[in-house]
């Protein structure tokens, strides 16, 4: 379903368009991001798709900048932050973390600010911290 959905997503955005867009939301990926700007998907986890699970995963996470869509907090950021907006726990310990959420949009919006609220996952408000973006469209940027 993964797959599918990232597929889904992506043929839908990967066109030209006069619009400005933005997608957000619980993507399910990537695995890990290196501070160098490697992308690691989940498709280590699934040798019997391995090609096709990496391919979808990355065009959604970087492939559509080719469409004029920017992860934004990646945009401000850089890959010198490596939070997680969520958290795999066992009963001993935080097992893994991931940044799953992600806000990806049209760099005309002219993003300024873009943050996780990790509060709300660390209270137990949520399984996943919330991202939070502000715009400035028409802005100096």
């Amino acid at each position: 379903m993964k797959v599918e959905t990232c597929e889904a997503i992506h043929d839908r955005l990967a066109r030209p368009s006069e619009r400005a867009r933005i997608l957000c939301g619980d993507l399910n990926t990537p695995q890990r991001e290196t501070q160098e700007g490697e992308v690691i998907t989940f498709a280590e986890n699934h040798p019997q798709w391995l090609e096709r699970w990496d391919a979808v995963e990355r065009s959604v996470v970087e492939g559509l900048a080719e469409w004029g869509m920017v992860d934004v907090f990646r945009l401000l950021h850089g890959y010198e932050r490596q939070d997680v907006s969520w958290v795999f726990h066992t009963r001993a310990a935080r097992r893994a973390g991931f940044r799953l959420d992600h806000v990806i949009a049209s760099p005309e919006l002219n993003p300024v600010w873009c943050d996780y609220q990790h509060g709300w996952r660390e209270g137990g408000l949520s399984d996943h911290s919330a991202i939070e973006a502000i715009f400035e469209p028409g802005g100096a940027g």
